[in-house]
């Protein structure tokens, strides 16, 4: 009797294993082309993620572009006879210095270019620029006219338009 219900169990094991693969390949593929391809979607997506991007950069630039409204470039040379280690410079008007960044010492005989940049630079006000030699002694140099364009020289004492 074990001999009969292996065989009873085989042959239906057999019988679901054909069914299941009759099942199987009747269901059909899907041969038809996609609207749109995954490559295109990927695509499309990065667009969306990048519009902000350039969104945001054009509203970085419009307010930096209002809030630097002016800009004054001129040049001023060292002809005190003394190499400078530091530049500060300010309207006479103001307490607070604008530190002009050196990237060495400045030596006597060169000139430097300068920009200001500011929403709010003063018209036809005199400066003060305050200039530090490498021995830690300081000059300030007041009244001083600075106009876009100008070529500033400083010698003891006093600046040369």
């Amino acid at each position: 009797m074990k001999k009969g219900l292996k065989r009873i169990l085989i042959i239906l094991v057999a019988i679901i294993a054909t069914f299941m693969v009759l099942s199987f390949s009747a269901c059909k593929k899907d041969n038809t082309e996609p609207s749109v391809s995954v490559s295109e979607e990927i695509e499309e997506q990065k667009e969306v993620k990048e519009e902000p991007k350039v969104e945001k950069e054009e509203l970085k630039e419009e307010i930096e572009e209002e809030a630097v409204e002016e800009r004054i470039s001129f040049s001023i040379g060292n002809d005190i006879g003394q190499d400078i280690v530091a530049l500060q410079i300010k309207p006479e008007e103001n307490s607070q210095w604008s530190v002009i960044p050196l990237e060495k010492i400045w030596a006597s005989g060169y000139m430097i270019p300068v920009t200001l940049t500011s929403s709010n630079l003063p018209d036809d006000t005199d400066w003060e620029i305050n200039i530090t030699f490498d021995d830690e002694t300081e000059e300030t140099f007041k009244g001083v006219k600075i106009t876009d364009g100008a070529d500033l020289i400083l010698v003891p004492g006093e600046v040369i338009y």
